[in-house]
């Protein structure tokens, strides 16, 4: 056995469940998936598909097949195993059909698992020769390639951990290989740099997860086969000094739950759909908070959730194969509302996503991150998505790689703010953008977020802004709400057009015909609420349909608020609502003294009667942080996340010294044109 990934008695554990007389779902779904496997045309050479996505399908041809014999002890399901290894010892066919370190590292962890799996049943040393020739492949690459580079950089890149995760398993597939203990020892040593660089204290990796899960998925095997065979156990602080870390990774994935479970909030580079995402989440995190990760399993892919136990159209983005070997939790281990985690914020990543469990239930989070060559490459900085009473209300659908404007990738995807029809510099395939947190401050009644976003905007010369500044206030209690404030110049200060983009799911109901609002009724998995979109400062109201990238909704409408000057202070307030109850509000906005005045009047939602000021406070124009009161007193138990000293704040002295700078710079120039204006002459 040349990779233990799995335990004996957790395979017969799994062979008793499948040969039940009433076998668990997940086993039978695998079975459907194996016939399909045998059967569809399209199956018989996965590796023939499209080449971006056929090592997601040839790999889950090899876990699934190989599982489902290893199961069943039937021999026709190993025929796509042998007939994928026989086409890999083509080294044409490999050249053609493998192009990147992905498709080599996912090649490597499918054939990892099916040596363990169909154990004789397969040519062994066949399969250790074709590791071989991959590992040597991806050795070379490392050491000329820019994935190999052994820096922060690189090992907190998704490609680069999948490569030497890759050539991690060729060492332990093919022993007798001179270079197989080196290869080995290097996967794990970059697995290790990865923990270190590429997941942060929070539990966050710097890619969203749809990202995440294409690494866990190879990870998984891999380290437990290194475990197994006591070469490096990532469960044990003395070995893994960043155990903490990934034990924080359930609790990111239980934030981005949707309310009502089956669908990731699709912010920070994720996806909408969680199969990818769900990749090696079981065995890696179970062992490390069951509870947690039995819960996010099931509201996703279970028994809570949509019920595929991870199943997919085509094989491409499949977690059966987990969730038949590792076995989704009982419901009884559910944790209560209690136990599930109410914040995530990582000043590394730029990400706050909140949640109140408790009535009234929201939810919210912020995107504004550092851009990092190649890592968080969306143009979102400053993006926000609202949940009411239990629905998605304000949602995000930019997760893509195509860098031109108007796509996923750029401002259009997010609910964010154009210039002129343009938004932040599109970004995807290795280029991207940058915001600046700049305060984070968090009471049981209301959060505040104040964002820089200039330097998203002016990346690579694509504004010419003078500032562009985003305040947020999510309330919480005693009414759910939030309140956007953009304080925008335009280009060197000339007009421009400023618009507010609000993408929402499909509304079963609404009012948009109002000019100076529109009021939405919403329906997710049969939860309904609603959501008044009320620009302040009565600007009109446009519409347009959105086509996403995928499911949930194909399409959805994306609502504009559309605002013409040289520089604008754009305030609107984002405001759930039962069906039949609607809180009573009066709005002040004054743009030049920076105040934004909300007075509430309780009405079913807050206790009746009670009368609520709230009131935000800012600069104008100004680079900083606002500031928020209740009732014009700071909020009572008030946590300062972060407090960054605004890029525009100088002492007197740096702004007397810039100055003189200047002045010097002015004088050569004149100085100089002097010169050659009395050289010409002479001459």
């Amino acid at each position: 056995m040349l990779f233990p990934f799995v335990a004996e008695d957790r395979l017969l554990a799994a062979a008793d469940r499948c040969a039940a007389s009433e076998p668990p779902e997940a086993c039978r779904r695998l079975l459907v998936n194996a016939e399909r496997i045998l059967t569809l045309p399209e199956l018989a050479d996965p590796l023939a598909q499209d080449v971006g996505v056929n090592l997601f399908v040839a790999q889950n041809v090899l876990l699934e097949a190989s599982l489902a014999y290893r199961l069943t002890g039937q021999e026709r399901y190993l025929r796509p195993v042998r007939a994928l290894l026989e086409r890999l010892t083509d080294p044409g066919y490999r050249a053609d059909r493998l192009p990147t370190e992905l498709h080599y590292g996912f090649l490597l962890v499918g054939l990892g698992v099916a040596e363990r799996l169909c154990g004789p049943a397969v040519d062994r040393d066949r399969l250790s020769w074709v590791a071989g020739a991959l590992g040597a492949k991806l050795a070379a690459a490392a050491a000329s390639a820019t994935w190999g580079e052994d820096t922060p950089q690189r090992n907190a890149w998704n490609h680069s951990v999948i490569g030497f995760t890759g050539l991690g398993c060729a060492g332990l597939l093919c022993p007798d290989h001179p270079d197989a203990e080196a290869w080995t020892a290097t996967g794990i040593d970059r697995l290790g740099s990865f923990f270190r660089h590429g997941i942060t204290d929070a539990g966050m990796t710097r890619e969203g997860l749809h990202y995440a899960g294409f690494v866990f998925r190879n990870a998984a095997p891999f380290l437990l086969a290194c475990r197994a065979t006591s070469r490096f156990d990532y469960r044990d602080p003395g070995q893994n000094p960043y155990l903490a870390r990934l034990g924080k990774v359930p609790a990111w994935y239980a934030m981005e739950v949707f309310p009502g479970g089956r669908w990731l909030q699709n912010l920070n580079d994720s996806n909408w759909d969680p199969r990818r995402a769900l990749g090696g989440f079981l065995p890696l995190f179970g062992p490390l908070n069951p509870q947690l990760t039995g819960w996010v399993y099931r509201q996703l892919v279970g028994v809570d959730g949509d019920g595929s136990h991870g199943q997919a159209p085509g094989l491409r983005c499949c977690v059966l194969f987990e969730s038949v070997l590792w076995a989704e939790p009982e419901p009884a281990d559910r944790p209560a509302s209690g136990d599930l985690p109410d914040l995530l914020f990582d000043p590394d990543v730029g990400y706050l996503a909140e949640k109140v469990r408790t009535d009234p239930v929201s939810a919210f989070a912020v995107n504004c991150g550092h851009f990092v060559g190649g890592i968080h490459d969306q143009s979102d900085n400053g993006a926000v998505t609202l949940a009411g009473y239990g629905v998605p209300l304000l949602i995000d659908s930019g997760a893509a790689n195509q860098p031109v404007e108007g796509s996923a990738s750029s401002s259009h995807g997010h609910n964010v703010v154009l210039i002129d029809g343009r938004g932040q510099h599109p970004a995807g395939a290795g280029i991207g953008v940058s915001g600046v947190m700049l305060r984070v401050e968090r009471a049981p009644a209301a959060t505040m977020v104040s964002l820089d976003l200039t330097g998203a905007y002016r990346a690579q010369g694509y504004h010419r802004i003078t500032h562009a500044v985003r305040h947020c206030v999510y309330g919480k209690h005693p009414v759910p709400y939030l309140l956007l404030v953009d304080d925008v110049g335009g280009p060197q200060g000339a007009p421009a057009a400023f618009e507010q983009l609000f993408h929402t799911p499909p509304a079963t109901r609404s009012r948009p015909d109002n000019a100076d609002e529109v009021e939405l009724l919403i329906d997710v998995d049969g939860a309904h609420a609603g959501l008044v979109l009320h620009p302040l400062d009565c600007a009109p109201v446009t519409s347009r349909t959105w086509v996403g990238g995928g499911l949930p909704w194909l399409e959805h409408p994306v609502w504009a608020f559309r605002r013409e000057g040289r520089h604008e202070v754009m305030a609107t307030l984002a405001l759930p609502f039962r069906e039949g109850e609607r809180t009573r509000l009066s709005a002040r906005v004054d743009a030049r003294a920076g105040r934004v005045r909300l007075r509430w009047q309780g009405d079913g939602q807050a206790e009746e009667g009670e009368v609520l000021v709230d009131e935000l406070r800012f600069r104008p124009g100004a680079r900083s942080p606002a500031r928020f009161t209740r009732d014009g007193v700071a909020l009572p138990q008030v946590e300062v996340l972060l407090a960054r000293r605004p890029p525009a704040a100088r002492s007197r002295r740096r702004r007397s010294a810039a100055l003189a700078r200047r002045l010097l710079r002015r004088v050569w120039r004149r100085l100089r044109f002097l010169s050659r204006a009395s050289e010409s002459r002479v001459s």
